[in-house]
């Protein structure tokens, strides 16, 4: 079983072009298993934690939230290949974390949160750390990427209900503001993220706000 595992692995790192980074392998990221959630965390959210898909720790933190709780929330897209099964969304967050790291040039992975095709939600940033990628936006916002590219593939089902339901579980914490505004990336920036696919979905939901400069 075990070398079966990883020739699986293998032949996901050539699928999406991962390279091994900061001296360590990555035969070994992400368990093949979810393991049970954090305490407090509801059955009905999939959580996989910073230590559990084994991210690396930045060499200089990001800025710890100052304004809380978060009255708007930014949905992006990774612009990188899907993924709809636990160990290929771990060896996936790290290349994005790896690459926010190596060629952007930001301390860490750009997101608070991150949804793979599988509908596990993916701990980046954390509730406590400022958002890195739409800046000029990070310091109040909270921002959650889907993982893949959206622009003319839909996002699975898993993945849009499982945010749904961890925006929601946001306001029970509260971490959101129970009136908090949705936004998608392409409206404070020059991108095209979330994707064509998934801004039209999430446009139609509640708390949808349709600004593109009231969040400064």
């Amino acid at each position: 079983m075990g070398s079966l595992l990883t020739l699986f692995r293998i032949i996901l790192v050539i699928k999406i072009g991962l390279k091994p980074s900061y001296g360590r392998s990555f035969f070994f990221y992400g368990s093949a298993t979810r393991k049970s959630n954090p305490s407090g965390v509801p059955d009905n959210i999939k959580f996989i934690s910073k230590t559990e898909w084994e991210a690396v720790t930045p060499k200089i933190p990001s800025n710890n939230l100052k304004i809380k709780p978060f009255d708007w929330v930014i949905i992006s897209h990774t612009d990188t290949g899907s993924c709809f099964e636990q160990i290929e969304c771990s060896l996936l967050m790290h290349r994005i974390q790896t690459m926010n790291m190596e060629t952007k040039g930001w301390e860490n992975i750009g997101y608070n949160f991150l949804i793979g095709g599988d509908g596990n939600i993916y701990e980046g940033l954390g509730w406590d750390r400022e958002g890195l990628r739409t800046r000029g936006y990070h310091k109040k916002n909270l921002e959650i990427a889907l993982i893949g590219d959206f622009e003319s593939s839909e996002p699975t089902v898993d993945q849009l209900e499982s945010l749904k339901k961890f925006l929601k579980y946001g306001v029970q914490l509260k971490e959101l503001d129970k009136e908090y505004k949705l936004v998608g990336e392409r409206q404070l920036a020059i991108t095209n993220s979330p994707g064509l696919r998934a801004y039209n979905v999430i446009r139609t939901w509640d708390h949808w706000n349709n600004t593109r400069d009231e969040n400064k």
